[in-house]
């Protein structure tokens, strides 16, 4: 007997599993939104670690959305035109996220989600040994004048990664970031 791959009965479990998220994304709790602003110079003189670590370490063990923003136009075009293209992404050795282009207009480099966010945050500046993670790993190629934005607002009370995602979606969708994907991994 051949049985279909999709039925009713699945449509229905599906149903059921998003009705689950959509009440998790309902009861979350968002904790207090953290922001700092600093300039490009810091991030290669390595105060970008001492800024993730000091503004926020706190939030490290929760789950959390974040931004990185390029503070004004100049900045955001500055970076974009110094973004490694695909083959010198092989010369300074890092796994980077896709580009947008049809993002060019943002001012949002990048959204994302993560648990251990300060360690993320470190991942993005460039500033870990972890080069095959996808990351911006600006301290290795972004070498302009300028600020960032970085925004962090932790989510409590979320038990399935799905609805966390579900929210980073949104947000994307939203912000339209110049780099990274639509998605989880």
């Amino acid at each position: 007997m051949n049985v279909p791959i999709l039925s009713e009965e699945l449509r229905l479990k599906a149903c059921a599993n998003l009705e689950e998220r959509r009440q998790q994304l309902f009861a979350a709790k968002f904790g207090a939104e953290l922001a700092e602003k600093f300039s490009l110079c810091e991030l290669h003189e390595a105060g970008a670690g001492k800024i993730a670590d000091r503004r926020f370490g706190s939030i490290e063990n929760s789950d959390a959305i974040y931004t990185i923003a390029a503070a004004d136009e100049a900045t955001a075009q500055s970076i974009a035109d110094k973004f490694p293209k695909r083959d010198d992404r092989i010369l300074i050795g890092c796994s980077l996220p896709r580009t947008n282009l049809s993002h060019a207009d943002s001012l949002t480099l990048y959204v994302g989600s993560s648990m251990t966010v300060r360690t993320r945050l470190k991942q993005h500046f460039g500033l870990t040994d972890s080069r095959k993670t996808y990351a911006l790993h600006l301290k290795h190629w972004c070498h302009v004048d300028g600020s960032l934005i970085v925004r962090v607002q932790p989510v409590f009370s979320l038990t399935d990664p799905l609805a966390r995602q579900d929210l980073e979606d949104t947000l994307w969708r939203e912000l339209r970031p110049r780099y990274g994907r639509l998605g989880g991994r």
